[in-house]
């Protein structure tokens, strides 16, 4: 059971959806009685998060419509509470088509500026062609789906709402919908039938720093692998593929982002791979594992931060140097912030952000999401 159960939750972590779904259903179809109820409602709103990340809307709103029709009246409120949410948008997608990549068999080189902001940090913007209206994209490897748009702009570029009053978590909470893109252009690749989240705007955020549009991960998952070339300025979506490395794979999907393996000295630490954020850091939950050395060595100041869903002045701690290693390579993160409550809401268990002061560090950054792993030169 323990096999079955690893198998299901690692599938769906190494982005193999397909199999992941087998797993789950081999996992629920035999060993529902060991795993307990509670396990097999999550298990079973998973396999239909894979489905609908799939495309497949329609056969994901029937299943969770089944499953809530046979044990709703067992289900605790936070779980149910889920399942109907998640129906209530995957019900009004069931005619949205799956999303596609069309793409030559030649390499996709595009070029990109790295703008520096004015709160801080740096942010890469690609030149993304949406529904025939030539755009500039943030690049943001920890946006899951196909964008990230304000309302301003999806009404400029006619998007289509197939769903409304949806959910969205970043620094707060807040309303958004969900609206379908006929055609994503990035270079010689078009990504069709892509969702992007809309959201209103927000008089607190837009003043600190305003977000238009982000190109999310939908298109580098589908692509396979994005090669970030930050001194030469350029992004390459390759056909042929780097090898899997000696080291292994190092990266993983939790909730559709991705989360890298490094190691402080010996210790393993999990970070946000999120090249959204300007800069980067260590989480509330390092700083609680190492409060006694951050307080010594860190210096206090106070800070203002913003995301979807709220502005804070947060106090963080700055260490004057980091070393880290991801894959072979052993770097320093200079100034790092350590954070000493939760960023997000809905916080995970990661230990802390890579962010753009991580990529500007190298020649060459590799995310290879079909092999799973993330290397450096």
């Amino acid at each position: 059971m323990l096999k079955s159960l690893s198998e299901a939750v690692l599938s769906s972590s190494l982005n193999r959806p397909e199999r992941a779904l087998d797993d789950i259903n081999r996992l629920l179809e035999y060993h529902q009685q060991e795993i307990g109820f509670m396990n097999v409602q999550a298990m079973f709103l998973k396999k239909c998060m894979v489905q609908a990340e799939m495309g497949n809307y329609s056969q994901a709103a029937n299943d969770l419509q089944y499953f809530m029709n046979e044990v709703s009246e067992h289900m605790d409120s936070t779980m149910l509470k889920s399942y109907k949410e998640t129906y209530a948008v995957y019900d009004k997608m069931r005619s949205v088509p799956p999303p596609a990549l069309e793409r030559p068999l030649a390499d996709c080189e595009i070029p990109i500026e790295i703008d520096s902001l004015s709160v801080g940090g740096q942010l890469i913007y690609v030149p993304v062609t949406i529904n025939g209206f030539p755009e500039r994209f943030i690049f943001d490897t920890g946006c899951p789906g196909g964008a990230f748009i304000s309302e301003e702009y999806a009404s400029k570029l006619n998007l289509r709402t197939v769903a409304d009053s949806v959910m969205v978590n970043g620094v707060g909470r807040g309303i958004g919908k969900i609206a379908l893109i006929d055609s994503l252009r990035v270079g010689n690749m078009v990504y069709k039938n892509s969702t992007a989240v809309v959201v209103p705007p927000n008089l607190a955020v837009d003043s600190v720093f305003k977000v238009d549009l982000v190109l999310g991960s939908g298109i580098m998952k589908a692509s396979g692998e994005v090669r970030i070339l930050p001194q030469e300025k350029k992004l390459v979506f390759p056909i042929s593929q780097t090898p899997l490395p000696p080291t292994g794979n190092n990266m993983i999907f939790l909730s559709d982002h991705p989360y890298i393996e490094a190691y402080s000295n010996t210790e393993r630490l999990i970070m946000h791979f999120d090249t959204g954020n300007a800069g980067g850091g260590l989480h509330y939950k390092y700083y609680e594992k190492h409060k006694e050395m951050i307080d010594k060595e860190g210096k206090k100041e106070s800070k203002l931060s913003g995301g979807f869903g709220g502005v804070i002045m947060k106090d963080i701690y700055r260490l004057p140097v980091f070393t880290l290693k991801v894959g072979a390579r052993d770097f320093e993160l200079k100034n790092l912030e350590v954070n000493l409550d939760p960023v997000f809401v809905g916080q995970g268990n990661e230990d802390g952000s890579l962010g753009m002061a991580f990529i500007m560090l190298f020649d060459k950054v590799v995310i290879n999401f079909d092999k799973m792993f993330l290397i450096v030169e």
